[in-house]
């Protein structure tokens, strides 16, 4: 960003009407919700994420549901936007993947992500583990984790260019 391109950006955030409005937080994972007035709704949920991931948000009850929750209730909620609610579970006992995903998430936010590929009429819970060279996928699931993962990315994004 240049100079003139800086100034006119300050001038114009200077210039923005605040819009009055309530939000709404919602964690995936046990249904709570926050709710809240706002000068800015099209940041607050940046403020908001960027709080929270410093560990430093003033509710502590939601900062409690961060801590416990975080970015992985941002999948499922986007999971059930893309597939519905009845294809987007919260795992009860979740999985770590691998050890190495920790460090990942160390570094930078995100979530462990499971889709099913399962073949139809393959019980998930006898089926052979994905590295078993008995396993058997459903192609099918290919689209649908490229759609999810897409969706996760352009929502991530428009974070991003929001300020996040």
């Amino acid at each position: 960003m240049n100079r003139d391109q800086r100034k006119a950006a300050v001038a114009a955030y200077k210039e923005r009407k605040p819009k009055a409005a309530v939000y709404a937080v919602r964690c995936a994972a046990d249904g709570a919700a926050w709710v809240g007035p706002t000068l800015n709704p099209d940041t607050v949920q940046n403020k908001i994420w960027f709080t929270l991931r410093l560990g430093s948000h003033p509710n502590r009850a939601l900062q409690a549901a961060w801590a416990a929750h975080g970015e992985a209730a941002f999948a499922v909620e986007t999971a059930a936007d893309v597939f519905g609610t009845e294809r987007a579970e919260w795992a009860e006992f979740p999985l770590t993947g691998a050890e190495d995903f920790s460090f990942v998430l160390e570094q930078v936010p995100g979530a462990f992500v499971m889709l099913g590929a399962c073949p139809a009429g393959t019980d998930p819970i006898t089926a052979p583990t994905n590295h078993s060279a008995r396993a058997t996928f459903d192609d099918a699931a290919l689209a649908d984790g490229t759609a999810l993962y897409a969706e996760l990315a352009l929502r991530r994004l428009a974070m991003s260019r929001a300020g996040d």
